[in-house]
């Protein structure tokens, strides 16, 4: 039987690491890659290394608080975030956002709302999703899931 050791990687990543992927990132942290516009960020590799994951043997559901909700809608996207494409929506059944904004709103802060705002996440995606409500900033309509 494994052991809790047995499920947590082996990976090479330190304070040093962590610190020069800060200092190293253009734009600093309101302006990822030197832009607040998504399809501008470079593609970036942080420092430190990091084991090749294992091959999937079913799908996970993702639960996302304020900001957590639309980085996972990121995550589910076939589109190029930062220089990637994840498409996530392979690896999951459902995703449940709590308190996430999902209305476009002011600011470099809302860039990436804006951008998974522009694909609608439907019954085709094969992900189901639920947004739990908070208060905050309104937005506009087009926050709709």
């Amino acid at each position: 039987e494994k052991s809790l050791d047995d499920a947590i990687p082996d990976i090479s990543y330190n304070i040093f690491d962590c610190y020069q992927d800060f200092r190293n990132n253009p734009g600093g942290v309101l302006e990822v890659g030197g832009s607040a516009e998504v399809d501008e960020y470079p593609l970036w590799n942080p420092k430190g290394s990091f084991p090749s994951a294992p091959e999937p043997t079913g799908k996970v559901a993702l639960i996302g608080h304020s900001a957590g909700g639309w980085i996972c809608r990121a995550y589910l996207s076939e589109r190029n975030y930062g220089g990637k494409s994840y498409g996530g929506n392979r690896f999951v059944h459902s995703l449940i956002t709590l308190g996430s904004p999902h209305g476009n709103a002011p600011g470099p802060a809302f860039k990436g709302v804006e951008w998974v705002n522009s694909e609608i996440m439907d019954a085709g995606s094969g992900v189901r999703a639920l947004a739990v409500g908070g208060t905050g900033y309104k937005g506009d309509s087009s926050g709709s899931l």
